[in-house]
Parts: structure tokens; C-alpha cells; sequence
């Protein structure tokens, strides 16, 4: 997966145009340094932040592919053996975003009691009734759903779902993943990490009177109509914050370049 930056506007920047004026492509840290791209949050905790989940899947995935296809060595290069392979093992992955943007599609028309979107969908009428259940049983309001929000120390990102309740705001994030049936889901611990950035980001010009709430919502793929949620612990705000800021600093050091101007990290005071 590549890495996501965005203008200093907050206009996403997924493609920028080639220097020979031939299309566009993906831009790299060199072309962040010169234009003044920011860093997505997913790209910070992901460049830095180990996922050990995602290496074993796709360590499986690969392997899966090799052992499958065995008798392909007899008649191949290596290059050409590990390039067939390394396609069709992830081939699947593109069919699962586009089921992940049904998905989304699903949820949007949920939370802002709108009609489903006219399209083809592979989606279960269980996810609607499993996702319905969940979301009115959390009695929220929407505020602003896909948002892009921009944090001064340099780095930005696109959130799911700014919502209220009676006391003030509450971020939510929207995951879709494979799960197995009697298999309790995994909420990883980079999932408020993540869920702090964008609400300092989007809070930081707005008073802020109470600590926002921070909720993760799993959507299940493979299990349509299952939908679980983690809310974390609130008084857990600050400490999620520093460890955001510990993986943004980082990731500043590694790659020799701070958009918002280089900062300290100071020692946080506990109450």
C-alpha cells in the first residue's frame, strides 16, 4: 500500500502530476519535501508502528499462492515465478476494497437516513439490519461524516464520522474485515491512536470543554451482518495523544523532514 499525503489545505494529494507532464503518480517523501505535502495519520502509524497481523497475512497470502502453484517452478525463472505468484495472491485484495466501499456506502445512507445509492451491490441485507442495530443503540447525531482535517504540527488526514451526544463530540471509525464465527474481533491498540489524531486535528480551533469520545466500529465481510464496537476509555485521551506523538516524531526523524516545523516532545504530568 502506498503512502497517502495531502495539500496543506487538506485537499487530498493520492496522485501528483509527473515532472514530464506525462499522468500523474503516487508521490514518495522526495516529492513531500519539495511541494509541502503532509503525511497521512495511517501512513505515520504505519511507516512506524510494526503490524504484525497484516505481515502474517500477507506472508500466508503469499504462501498460499507458492504452495498452491508448486508445478510452476519446473517451467519458470525465479523472476517470473515469484512475480505470478506475488499477482495472484493479491489479486483478492482489490475486490475487497470494492466491497469495503459498498459497505461504506451502506453505512453512509444509515447514520444519514438516506436512500441506498442505486448501484450493483454484493452487500447482505444483514449488514443493513446488523448495522442499523448497532448505530441507533448508540443514539448519536452526525456532525460531518468523511471529513479531512489538518493538525498544525504537519500532518492530516480523511475521518470517517464526527458525531455529538448531550456533552460534546465523539470520533468514530468504521473498519470492515474478514472475521470467523465464534471468533471474538480483534481491536488493535492503534485504533484510538489513530481516532486521537484526527480529533485533536479537527478540535484543535474549537474549544474544548470535555474529552471527546472515541469509538471503533468492526464491520464483518465475510460475516455480513455482524458489527461489533469498542468505545475507549476516555480518560485514556491524553496517553493515546502521546503516543501518536511519539510515532509522528519518529517518523519525522526517519524521514528527515518535519512539515510543521520540528517540535519536543514533552514529559507528560499525570493528574
Amino acid at each position: 500500500m502506498g503512502k497517502h499525503f495531502y495539500w496543506p489545505s487538506g485537499d487530498s494529494a493520492y496522485t501528483i502530476p509527473k515532472k514530464n507532464g506525462k499522468g500523474e503518480k503516487c508521490p514518495n517523501i522526495t516529492d513531500a519535501r519539495e511541494l509541502g505535502l503532509l503525511p497521512s495519520v495511517t501512513t505515520i502509524i504505519g511507516d512506524v508502528k510494526r503490524k504484525r497481523a497484516m505481515e502474517n497475512w500477507r506472508l500466508w497470502k503469499y504462501g498460499n499462492s507458492a504452495y498452491s502453484n508448486a508445478d510452476r517452478a519446473a517451467t519458470l525463472d525465479f523472476n517470473r515465478w515469484h512475480s505470478r505468484n506475488k499477482d495472484e495472491a493479491f489479486a483478492s485484495v482489490g475486490e475487497a476494497a470494492d466491497l469495503g466501499t459498498q459497505i461504506h456506502l451502506i453505512v453512509e445512507s444509515v447514520i444519514n437516513n438516506e436512500e441506498i445509492p442505486d448501484v450493483e451491490m454484493e452487500v447482505s441485507p444483514d449488514l443493513m439490519v446488523g448495522f442499523s442495530e448497532v448505530w441507533n443503540g448508540l443514539g448519536l447525531r452526525v456532525e460531518e461524516t468523511e471529513y479531512n482535517t489538518v493538525h498544525p504540527l504537519g500532518y492530516a488526514g480523511r475521518g470517517d464520522l464526527v458525531a455529538s451526544d448531550e456533552v460534546g463530540y465523539v470520533f468514530v471509525d468504521w473498519k470492515t474485515r474478514d472475521t470467523k464465527p465464534g471468533k471474538a474481533v480483534d481491536f488493535y491498540s492503534e485504533l484510538p491512536v489513530q481516532l486521537t489524531a484526527y480529533a485533536k486535528a479537527y478540535l484543535d480551533k474549537l474549544p474544548m470543554c470535555y474529552l471527546p469520545r472515541l469509538i471503533s466500529v468492526v464491520i464483518s465481510r465475510t460475516e455480513q451482518g455482524r458489527v461489533e464496537y469498542k468505545e475507549w476509555p476516555q480518560d485514556q485521551f491524553m496517553h493515546y495523544w502521546s503516543s501518536f506523538l511519539g510515532l509522528f516524531h519518529n517518523w519525522c526523524l526517519d524521514n528527515n523532514y518535519w512539515p510543521g516545523g520540528k517540535f519536543t516532545l514533552e514529559p507528560r504530568m499525570e493528574e
